[in-house]
């Protein structure tokens, strides 16, 4: 029995995914990080979080969801004790 779609037409596909970002936008090859790019996002979620939930409970809700970038953000803007 014959595959429906050819192995060269997966491979061709798997290969054009690869050169697109996220949004299927084309990946840029310059070396800015991902971090640098998502900065303003990410203090702005950490100014909506603090407002939101407060300054610990801010530290929890990155720590458990992986937001490594916005966790940093807060971390580095840490209200004087």
């Amino acid at each position: 029995m014959k595959p429906a779609v050819s192995e060269g037409w997966v491979a061709s596909r798997r290969d054009s995914a690869r050169q697109r970002g996220r949004a299927g936008q084309p990946v840029s090859h310059e070396r800015v990080s991902h971090a640098q790019d998502n900065h303003p996002y990410q203090r702005d979620l950490a100014a909506a979080l603090v407002a939101g939930l407060g300054y610990d409970d801010a530290l929890a809700a990155c720590r458990s969801n992986g937001w490594d970038g916005v966790l940093r953000v807060l971390l580095a803007e840490r209200p004087a004790a």
